[in-house]
C-alpha cells in the first residue's frame, strides 16, 4: 500500500498528494523502469478521466495491474498508467530550487540560492504556481510565467485597455461572463518569441502571448466524434487549457457571449454579474448601462456555419492563423480572483496564480488545496 515517508512538515493530504503526483511530480514518460512495487497514477474511468494512487502488483504488458489505495484491483493497458520519478514533495523542492538557482551566473552563487530557495520551500513556506512546480529543474522550454506585451489589451469594466494600465483591484471580464477583480500583476523582461493568433473572421486585434500562456481550446479532432456530450455537440473531449505555443489553425477558441432567444449574438456582457455580496443579483447594465449600446462584437453573418459553434455557454470560433515574432522587452499577466481567466482580443484565456502558504488550521489547508485543483487544471 502506498504510504508517503515524507517529513510531517511536508506531508500532504491524500488530496493534495495525489494532485502532486499527478500533475507536478516528474514521470516516466517511456515507462521503461515500471516495475512491479511501483507507485503510480491509473486511469479508473476512461469516461471521465478519473484518476487514482495505487501500486503495481503485476505486470503483464500491455497491462498492468494496480492495487488502489482503497484496496480495490484494477487492471489497465500500460497507456493509462503514469510511474511518478519523484514521489515526495522533498524530491520535488531539491528539483524546483536548484532549477531557479540556474538563473545564477556562477556555481557558487547557484548554490547559495538553491539552498535558500530549498528553505523557502520547505514546510510549504511558500507554494509557487504550477508551471514552476512542473517545470523547473527540468529539460522543458519553458518561462515561469505566463504573459503578453505591454499594449495587448484585455476586457475589464470600463472596456478594453492596454494590460499595462490595469491595476490591482480592477474588475476584468472572465470566461464565466461575469466581472471579477485583479489581484496581483507581474511583470518581467524577456526575449522570445510572441504566438499571434488569429480566430476566423473575428474584428478585434490579434492575441499576442508567450508561448506558455494556455488559451482555452477545443482541438478540432475532438468536434463530431463518436462520444456524446453536453449542449447536444458532440466532442471526443472536454475544453481544455493549452499552452499558445501547441495550438494549431483549426482549433476552436472561447469566446464570452449572451445569446438571446432569435440566436442573435448580443453584447456578451449583459445580464453579468459583479463580484460584490450586495449586488449579487444586479446585472452589469445596471451599474454600467453604457454596455448595453455597445456595438455586437461578432455576427453571425460574418461566420460560416463550419467554423463555429455554440457550447458550455461560449461561442467557439476556429483558429484562423497562427505565427509567431521575436520580441524583447517587458511583459506583463494578471491574477484574477475566483475564476483565473480573462478576455483579451476577444478570446478567453488563462491568467498567472500565486498561491498563499497554508495556514496553521484545517480551513486553511482545504483552501490551499483547493486552488491547487484549481491550478492543476490549468498548469
Amino acid at each position: 500500500m502506498v504510504e508517503s515517508t515524507a517529513s510531517d512538515r511536508n506531508k500532504l493530504h491524500e488530496l493534495g498528494y495525489k494532485i502532486f503526483l499527478d500533475r507536478y511530480a516528474q514521470k516516466d514518460m517511456t515507462r521503461e523502469t515500471l516495475a512491479v512495487g511501483d507507485t503510480v497514477i491509473v486511469v479508473v474511468d476512461s469516461a471521465t478521466g478519473q484518476r487514482e494512487i495505487g501500486t503495481v502488483t503485476a505486470l503483464d504488458l500491455p497491462t498492468v495491474t494496480v492495487e488502489l489505495l482503497d484496496g480495490e484491483v484494477v487492471t489497465r493497458d500500460v497507456e493509462h498508467v503514469d510511474k511518478p520519478l519523484e514521489t515526495e514533495p522533498e524530491q520535488l523542492m531539491e528539483r524546483v530550487a536548484r532549477g531557479v538557482a540556474q538563473a545564477e551566473a556562477t556555481d557558487e552563487l547557484r548554490e547559495l540560492w538553491a539552498e535558500r530557495f530549498r528553505w523557502l520551500l520547505d514546510g510549504w513556506k511558500f507554494v509557487p504556481g504550477g508551471r514552476i512546480l512542473a517545470g523547473a529543474g527540468t529539460d522543458q522550454e519553458l518561462t515561469y510565467y505566463n504573459c503578453m506585451p505591454p499594449e495587448q489589451e484585455i476586457l475589464t469594466i470600463d472596456g478594453y485597455k492596454p494590460i499595462a494600465e490595469v491595476k490591482v483591484g480592477d474588475l476584468v471580464v472572465t470566461h464565466r461572463n461575469r466581472l471579477r477583480p485583479v489581484l496581483h500583476k507581474f511583470e518581467r523582461e524577456t526575449e522570445e518569441p510572441l504566438y499571434i493568433i488569429k480566430p476566423k473572421k473575428v474584428a478585434f486585434d490579434e492575441l499576442r502571448v508567450t508561448g506558455d500562456h494556455k488559451v482555452l481550446i477545443i482541438r478540432s479532432e475532438w468536434v463530431n466524434a463518436k462520444h456524446k456530450s453536453r449542449d447536444g455537440l458532440r466532442l471526443k473531449e472536454e475544453p481544455q487549457w493549452i499552452p499558445a505555443k501547441d495550438l494549431k489553425p483549426g482549433d476552436y477558441v472561447a469566446l464570452v457571449y449572451q445569446v438571446d432567444e432569435t440566436r442573435k449574438i448580443e453584447p456578451f456582457l449583459m445580464g453579468a454579474m459583479i463580484p460584490n455580496p450586495v449586488h449579487d443579483t444586479m446585472p452589469i447594465t445596471t451599474i454600467a448601462p453604457d454596455f448595453v449600446s455597445w456595438p455586437q462584437f461578432i455576427a453571425d453573418e460574418i461566420i460560416e456555419l463550419a467554423a463555429d459553434f455554440e457550447y458550455d455557454n461560449l461561442k467557439w470560433v476556429r483558429i484562423d492563423e497562427i505565427r509567431t515574432e521575436n520580441y524583447t522587452g517587458a511583459v506583463l499577466d494578471i491574477e484574477v480572483e475566483e475564476d483565473h481567466s480573462l478576455v483579451s482580443a476577444g478570446v478567453v484565456i488563462s491568467n498567472c496564480y500565486v498561491i498563499p502558504s497554508p495556514h496553521d488550521s484545517r480551513e486553511g489547508i482545504m483552501r490551499t488545496l483547493g486552488q491547487m485543483t484549481e491550478i492543476m487544471s490549468r498548469g
